[in-house]
């Protein structure tokens, strides 16, 4: 199967992501919105990789996403509490030492769009590792008490 390209336009306002490669089934993408409906809303986090496309001049730079996996987080898009603490630990873990070369957004309708530099393709597993370790809230409140 080849890769396919998609439009994203998951972002606020008019900010949209440039075309990306699909390197795994369109089903998670396509189930997405279906899920996003049910009575569990809970946020996802798309993880992108993103690359310069060769040959573009700097002032039209343009870019390409390739997309890496789709991670569920534990709670739901109203739970902004949550959110708020669980993206503390995210920032000071693996934004802050990686900076320059992530962002993201989040969307009010529980979805995440997680870009990382190309080169940072190994930083993939630490965010898949760091969702799989903060997946439980009852540990993520015991951590806040213990602060």
């Amino acid at each position: 199967m080849g890769h396919q390209n998609v439009r994203l336009y998951a972002l606020q306002g008019e900010a949209a992501l440039s075309s990306f490669a699909v390197s795994k089934p369109l089903s998670k993408l396509t189930i997405l919105s279906s899920v996003m409906s049910g009575a569990e809303n809970l946020y996802r986090m798309l993880v992108l990789l993103e690359e310069p496309v060769s040959g573009t001049k700097p002032e039209e730079e343009k870019k390409v996403h390739e997309f890496m996996d789709e991670l569920v987080l534990p709670f739901n898009v109203d739970e902004i509490d949550q959110l708020n603490s669980w993206f503390d630990r995210f920032d000071e873990q693996i934004c802050i030492p990686n900076e320059g070369h992530i962002k993201y957004e989040i969307t009010s309708d529980g979805i995440i769009v997680l870009i990382l530099d190309k080169e940072m393709e190994p930083l993939v597993s630490e965010v898949r590792s760091f969702v799989e370790t903060h997946r439980d809230r009852e540990d993520d409140d015991d951590e806040n008490e213990e602060d």
